[in-house]
């Protein structure tokens, strides 16, 4: 297991960050970003807040090696 920074980026200029233990850079994202049905997702960051994303405003997910 890896860590990885997951980093979403939204429409609006904000930015929420994620550190994830996975297998890989894919799935890291896969694991940040937990769908919840109708275009959302999940998004539990590392400040712990709890943000629920709309697709349709985000911009790029990307995730690198911590």
């Amino acid at each position: 297991m890896q860590k990885f920074i997951v980093t979403v980026h939204m429409i609006s200029g904000n930015t929420y960050q994620k550190t994830v233990e996975s297998d890989g850079q894919k799935k890291a994202i896969s694991d940040a970003l937990v769908p919840t049905g109708e275009g959302t997702f999940l998004f539990d960051d590392d400040k712990g807040r709890s943000v629920r994303l709309y697709k349709r405003n985000i911009e790029s997910v990307e995730s690198v090696e911590a």
